[in-house]
């Protein structure tokens, strides 16, 4: 009966969805150590960084394009009261927010910043600096506006929107804008709102946020669909047109990201809904949708290791849409560069790169392929052959 309720419910909840649609393929299932996923950040388009929200360990996880867990990465300095979303600067600056606010009585809220580089260290505990935000105004307020579960960052500063709890709902959602340097901000107060269309705060409400400078795109995510805006002001992309793009089925959609030739969601597993699931679409529908400029899209070389433990040898396949260079640099998780190949011409097609690690020490490694000057970086762990001592591996070096 619960089942039939529910999906009864999400009928009536797509039936609302007006305007385009997309419908993400489903990529792979998530583990189950992200049964609850509440934010993710797309690292390239075969690698992510996850975390949970409220009631799990103040940590990341980073997950391949099958799904599989590749590392898990705790903050030392960092409390999970409520991780909600999180963002990357184009330094490659990850900031988590820990903004989660259900009963809007958090006055103090916190964002934490770290380097993406810290993922790919030995280590598995790294420390954040913290950016701690306290709203105006007296708490707990009449107006259920502080609730916040998307933020995204651009040109120095963060921007969040609000998931709205008003009764009756009115489809607001505030805007609010901080800078993204590590302090304490003061009265911060919304700088704009935004309207988002729906029938009820289930298809309005706000799960994640991700913006893209290079097409002046903003997404939001709802449990049904996107919102996006574009040809606007990048300063303030909510202002642009307002596009909504229905996704064909009804979950608890937690995130979305930006990848090199896809858009990317992740939703969480709740009662008979779908998830947890990585979904994708290529970016070159959406920019089509929008009647963006095809020129602006990244090319998506399609780079995969065949094995991401190997002894011997590293197989690495990728597809050129032309002629042009290919070259390497593998990392140590110091950031070291201990091998390299300088790019050489490759032919149209497919392509099959056999790398030679045989001489590195067992340890995880970082693969940086250079493609036409552009960087796709993979890890992989160098792993002992079946009859390899230690001792041999020192006197082969």
């Amino acid at each position: 009966m619960l089942k039939d309720i529910i999906s009864i419910i999400a009928l009536l909840i797509n039936q609302g969805v007006q305007g385009q649609e997309i419908v993400p393929e489903v990529v792979c299932t998530l583990p189950g150590e992200l049964a609850e996923n509440s934010g993710m950040v797309v690292l390239n388009d075969s690698l992510f960084m996850f975390h949970n929200d409220s009631g799990h360990e103040p940590c990341v996880y980073l997950v391949d394009d099958r799904c599989a867990l590749l590392k898990k990465i705790c903050i030392r300095n960092a409390k999970n009261t409520d991780w909600e979303d999180a963002a990357v600067d184009s330094k490659g600056f990850i900031y988590l927010a820990d903004m989660g606010n259900n009963r809007n009585n958090r006055k103090t809220v916190q964002v934490y910043k770290f380097h993406q580089d810290l993922l790919f260290q030995e280590n598995d505990h790294i420390t954040a600096d913290k950016i701690e935000i306290t709203y105006a105004g007296n708490f707990p307020p009449g107006d259920l506006m502080y609730d916040v579960e998307s933020i995204y960052w651009h040109n120095d500063s963060l921007y969040f929107f609000s998931k709205n709890r008003r009764v009756p709902f009115d489809g607001i959602s505030w805007v609010f804008s901080i800078p993204d340097q590590p302090g304490m901000y003061d009265h911060v107060e919304p700088m704009d709102s935004v309207r988002i269309p729906g029938i009820s705060r289930y298809t309005s409400w706000v799960t994640s946020a991700d913006f893209e400078a290079a097409s002046g795109t903003l997404l939001l995510l709802g449990q049904n669909k996107v919102t996006a805006f574009s040809n606007g002001h990048t300063l303030l992309p909510w202002q642009g047109e307002q596009t909504v793009i229905s996704l064909g089925q009804f979950s608890q959609k937690e995130a979305i990201g930006f990848g090199n030739a896809y858009i990317f969601i992740s939703d969480e597993a709740f009662k008979n809904l779908p998830g947890p699931q990585l979904y994708r679409f290529p970016k070159k529908m959406l920019y089509e949708l929008l009647g963006l400029d095809l020129h602006l899209l990244p090319i998506d070389y399609k780079v995969k290791a065949a094995e991401s433990e190997v002894s011997d040898t590293l197989q690495i396949t990728f597809i050129l849409p032309f002629e042009t260079k290919v070259g390497y640099e593998i990392f140590n998780t110091e950031g070291d560069r201990v091998k390299v190949m300088s790019p050489s011409i490759h032919k149209t097609g497919f392509q099959r790169l056999n790398v030679d690690v045989s001489t590195l020490l067992p340890a995880p490694y970082v693969i940086n392929l250079i493609v036409d000057e552009q960087p796709n970086a993979l890890i992989f762990k160098r792993i002992r052959g079946e009859n390899e001592s230690l001792e041999k591996f020192f006197q082969k070096n």
